[in-house]
């Protein structure tokens, strides 16, 4: 059974990940997959994505 987490609900180091992704010089593609969890407004959940996504590749504080 998938259980929804949001990206930034602290259960992830982001900072470590991010540290060994550079470690090891990757440059590629992150992709995210999410089972949807909002049952109105479900576009919201692009936003949240795109946020989480930007403060965890340190383009947003």
């Amino acid at each position: 059974m998938a259980i929804f987490r949001p990206l930034l609900d602290g259960t992830t180091n982001w900072p470590a990940v991010t540290d060994a992704l550079a470690e090891t010089g990757y440059k590629g593609f992150l992709t995210f997959d999410y089972f949807h969890p909002y049952a109105h407004y479900r576009e919201a959940l692009v936003y949240q994505t795109s946020d989480s996504l930007d403060r965890i590749l340190g383009r947003k504080s």
